[in-house]
């Protein structure tokens, strides 16, 4: 089974971080109300005190996923890239 390929409409945002230096990008694929995207990346950065930075990330989904189940849009909206 061939999995689909995802276009990013922020391929130019993404280069042009990639370009700038940026080792890893964490961005949404679509809208994400301000609330919950703070509370994302507050989540995200206080795991990343502690875990490496994959790790950080799939805590930050699972923490988000079990206080948001009926809402997956806040959780299931952000991909980590190209983190080492």
């Amino acid at each position: 089974m061939q999995l689909p390929t995802i276009k990013l409409h922020n391929d130019s945002m993404q280069r042009g971080f990639k370009k700038a230096g940026a080792q890893a990008i964490i961005m949404s694929l679509r809208s994400v109300k301000d609330k919950e995207t703070a509370e994302f990346m507050t989540c995200f950065y206080r795991n990343l005190v502690h875990f490496p930075m994959h790790k950080s990330f799939q805590l930050t989904v699972n923490e988000m996923k079990q206080k948001y189940p009926s809402n997956p849009e806040n959780w299931n909206s952000f991909i980590l890239l190209d983190a080492i």
